[in-house]
């Protein structure tokens, strides 16, 4: 008797599934690699909020603002968790486990010190790839805010850029101005 044995190597989706991390951790998989990384702190969060009710205030009728969900980037061969991003309303209703990239409207990272570097270079070249509408990147280092939009070929072609205090206009579907003057300016040295 032969026993026929199937071997095939596992994907970086399965071997992070089954890495039964705690809850107040992230794993995502960025350039080929398992990211991970710690929950964030308060300021961190807290920001996050301020945006969040501004974004929901301005959000039209038939989209959802979610902060913590996963989007599947297929062009990029990446599962990232924005800090927050706005998807149609199916998405909730039909409870997705991972978002595709093509119905994302924006999402939205808010840096930290083990964050940093993937939100400024590797997340906006993943968004940008995958044609992701509106990037708002809040960088805490700098106490800046940066609104990266229209998308084309792998590159965000307009980026607008304030310091906390400024508004920053968000152009349609959405047609607000951010407003940055409570962002808690926590730059770290």
């Amino acid at each position: 008797m032969t026993l026929a044995v199937e071997t095939r190597q596992r994907t970086l989706a399965e071997i992070r599934d089954d890495l039964n991390l705690p809850k107040n951790v992230r794993a995502e998989i960025i350039g080929g690699q398992i990211v991970m990384s710690p929950a964030p702190r308060l300021g961190h969060a807290g920001t996050l909020s301020l945006i969040q009710r501004q974004v929901e205030d301005a959000c039209p009728d038939e989209y959802l603002v979610v902060q913590g969900g996963e989007i599947v980037c297929a062009v990029s061969d990446a599962v990232l968790i924005p800090d927050l991003c706005v998807v149609p309303w199916e998405a909730i209703t039909d409870d997705l486990v991972q978002a595709p990239t093509n119905i994302v409207e924006l999402v939205c990272e808010v840096t930290s010190k083990s964050t940093r570097r993937q939100d400024l270079a590797d997340k906006r070249a993943i968004y940008a790839a995958e044609s992701i509408p509106f990037y708002l990147l809040v960088d805490r280092l700098t106490a800046s805010v940066e609104l990266c939009s229209s998308p084309k070929k792998g590159v965000y072609r307009s980026t607008e850029t304030v310091s906390y205090g400024e508004l920053i206009p968000v152009p349609t579907p959405f047609g607000f101005t951010l407003d940055t003057t409570r962002f808690p300016d926590h730059r770290w040295s």
